[in-house]
């Protein structure tokens, strides 16, 4: 998938590892590969690209143009607020000279200062694609059918990027009940209740007939053993005591 701003070819969107590098747009922290898209599913894809995926066959790639109302919506007036340099400073702890042009938290709502003037900050709580038409480059790699393939993507995704296919989270449906392992460490991963909440929601909503989700802690005896081999494994979330 490739997303860039119809007006200036900007690319802001990208799940290609050799495209983010070629485009200069590149970072260790972002996650590249497949999307996984669940049709119709608000949250998952913008609607618009949504309806156009829906009707596309494996290998079709295609572009996609969308507006902005059926993009990330029109630029609204009301969005953009204005606030003492002090305030911020004081109440937000927030320093606005320091921070023109990037994205800060303000009671709880994401915004882009953009002007400081005269004591003035002026805060943009608009989407920062608001306003702007997009157009998107997708290709279908794959359409999901066997109900394991479909959990382990949504494990996948919910885990946020980390590198789950190195675990085994060996998940068995057995007729209304699906039961998955949960491996170390992401037994102890910060917001481990969330993340099993939205995997199981996904699973009530897209698989047929499942009435029971179960998450089982698997702790192995090797993982409390000092060894060359834990010390250097994949840690999520996870930092060593020395």
């Amino acid at each position: 998938m490739i997303g860039r701003i119809k007006s200036n070819n900007k690319l802001f969107d990208v799940t290609s590892e050799e495209i983010a590098k070629k485009e200069g747009v590149y970072s260790e922290k972002d996650i590249y590969g497949p999307r996984l898209v669940v049709v119709g599913e608000g949250g998952s894809i913008l609607d618009g690209l949504s309806k156009e995926v829906e009707n596309m066959t494996i290998g079709e790639t295609k572009k996609i143009e969308l507006a902005p109302k059926d993009a990330f919506g029109q630029k609204d007036i009301a969005n953009i607020k204005r606030y003492s340099e002090r305030e911020l400073i004081k109440k937000y702890k927030i320093e606005p000279r320091k921070s023109l042009g990037r994205r800060v938290n303000i009671g709880g709502k994401a915004g882009y200062i953009v002007n400081v003037s005269g004591g003035r900050v002026r805060v943009d709580f608009n989407h920062p694609l608001a306003g702007e038409t997009v157009i998107y480059e997708i290709t279908v790699n794959k359409k999901l059918k066997d109900d394991t393939e479909k959990i382990q993507q949504f494990i996948n995704m919910y885990f946020g990027g980390v590198a789950t296919e190195k675990f085994d989270f060996n998940i068995l449906i057995d007729e209304k009940k699906v039961s998955i392992n949960l491996p170390y460490p992401f037994s102890l991963m910060q917001g481990i209740g969330n993340v099993k909440f939205r995997i199981s929601q996904s699973i009530f909503q897209f698989i047929e007939n499942v009435e029971n989700v179960e998450f089982i802690e698997v702790m192995e005896k090797k993982m409390f053993m000092p060894s060359e081999e834990h010390t250097n494994h994949d840690h999520p979330n996870h930092e060593h005591s020395t």
